[in-house]
């Protein structure tokens, strides 16, 4: 069975024009020149017997020492795969639109200029990746019983476990097994989705993604844009894991914490428009709000994760344990403050570095999510009023309708409200109808992206059956 695009082409150019260096229309059953010549057509795709190299793992210093190359190893897309796919340009298109702006780790440029320079043939890594673009993109039907575990999700990743095996390794391979992961946190497919962000880490590494954030680093093989392309992705991975490492931080982190000379992220406007900057700031720098938001995002999950180091530390004296506690507390807190102004300046959404900054407190300060002592119950009513506060404003920023809608929500928003309607339910019995409304507005919170993020509804049953307890 040939491949072919939802146009009725075949993705690959036919033996005959592709041994002769000719333009080949693709056209099923026959192209145009085939046709003409009388000749049989042949879209079988190119067999190469290359193979990854094993010393890239087995010793890396004599792989780069004897000039070894990894291969351009060849890679068939299964034909329902191809034809799930359908025309590329739309699903890019909704993708800027409904996930870009809060998880911006694709360069448009980039990617723009290379789906122009592949138009006839795209590459598997890239049409995978354009894949796992439309499943994070699917939504639950209103009112009517779904699994989010859709052919096309699962043929995607089938697909990626495939290319994997074939010994690809690229970064758009790895911004596809990103992508699902996403997908597989936001509606709550375990234990896949806690597999999925621990095995970028390891594709990432064996990529060097991770060495992107060494200052000083360079590889001439890589442009600056692609290196800050590598160095978003990398930052992602880590914010997903250090997130989804809320529902049991007493488990150990598959990705080390970066240094505090590591580099953030550029500005967002100068991503997107492919420009890049000899300098970024670093994990060392001060709070900005000339910083993107991606930047800010990875403070907070950097904070985030010295929050976890922080609470599994046993070897250090209890004064130095109190004083890295409290240096902590001051750290997130400034970044929180300056998230607020810059949502009052700017006028953007800031809910996810706000969502980071508020999980990192509660874990530091109330790690096993237990304590109901009055010092702590006082401290957790404290903790709680800036965002009793600036709900209303939070809300409508993020989930109503002024700036962005429901369909444009990040699922890492889900957690941070599951989190403090817990500590309400634990405080209604104290603290009654100033609790109970909080609560309320957590629960509705929940039940509005529920619509968009199916973990919602598992949050709002664990909620429920805490309440029942």
């Amino acid at each position: 069975m040939v491949a072919s695009t939802a146009a009725g082409k075949a993705w690959n150019a036919c033996e005959f024009c592709r041994k002769r260096k000719r333009s080949c229309d693709r056209l099923l059953p026959r192209c145009s020149t085939c046709s003409a010549k009388g000749v049989d057509c042949d879209y079988s795709p190119v067999k190469r017997n290359q193979t990854f190299p094993a010393s890239y793992f087995l010793d890396h210093r004599a792989f780069e020492e004897n000039g070894i190359q990894l291969p351009s190893i060849e890679f068939t897309l299964a034909a329902t795969v191809a034809d799930s796919i359908g025309d590329l340009e739309p699903i890019v298109v909704s993708y800027w639109n409904e996930i870009h702006w809060w998880m911006p780790v694709i360069s448009q440029t980039r990617l723009s200029f290379d789906l122009l320079a592949s138009v006839s043939v795209p590459s598997p890594e890239l049409r995978l990746l354009v894949l796992a673009m439309k499943v994070l993109l699917w939504h639950p039907p209103i009112n009517e019983p779904s699994d989010p575990k859709t052919r096309a999700y699962v043929a995607v990743k089938e697909s990626i476990n495939e290319a994997i095996s074939a010994g690809i390794l690229t970064l758009r391979l790895l911004q596809a097994q990103l992508l699902i992961s996403i997908y597989e946190l936001g509606h709550a497919i375990y234990p896949a989705a806690y597999f999925s962000i621990s095995a970028c880490g390891r594709y990432g590494i064996a990529l060097s993604v991770d060495l992107s954030l060494r200052p000083g680093f360079s590889d001439p093989r890589i442009g600056d844009l692609e290196m800050e392309e590598r160095r978003r992705t990398w930052w992602a991975i880590l914010i997903l894991e250090r997130c989804m490492q809320l529902g049991n931080p007493s488990r150990p982190l598959s990705t080390q914490n970066p240094t505090i000379d590591s580099l953030l992220p550029s500005e967002e406007e100068e991503f997107d428009q492919g420009i890049t900057k000899a300098e970024n700031f670093t994990l060392a720098s001060a709070p900005s709000i000339e910083m993107g938001i991606l930047a800010r995002m990875s403070q907070a999950a950097f904070l985030l994760g010295r929050v976890y180091l922080h609470n599994q530390n046993s070897e250090i004296s209890d004064a130095d344990h109190e004083e890295e506690h409290w240096q902590l507390d001051r750290t997130i807190r400034a970044l929180l403050r300056l998230s607020y102004v810059e949502g009052q300046i700017r006028r953007i959404a800031v809910c996810s570095q706000t969502d980071l900054c508020f999980r990192a407190l509660i874990a530091l300060h109330d790690p096993g999510g237990s304590r109901s002592d009055e010092l702590h119950m006082t401290f957790t009513m404290e903790l709680l009023k800036p965002l009793a506060d600036s709900m209303s404003w939070d809300t409508a920023v993020c989930l109503g309708n002024a700036l962005v809608s429901v369909e444009d929500a990040s699922p890492l928003l889900l957690s941070w409200a599951y989190q403090a309607a817990k500590i309400h339910i634990r405080l209604v019995g104290k603290y009654g109808e100033q609790t109970l409304w909080s609560l309320a507005q957590m629960q509705t919170k929940l039940a509005i992206m529920a619509r968009r993020w199916k973990a919602g509804e598992q949050y709002l049953n664990l909620l429920e059956m805490q309440a029942r307890a």
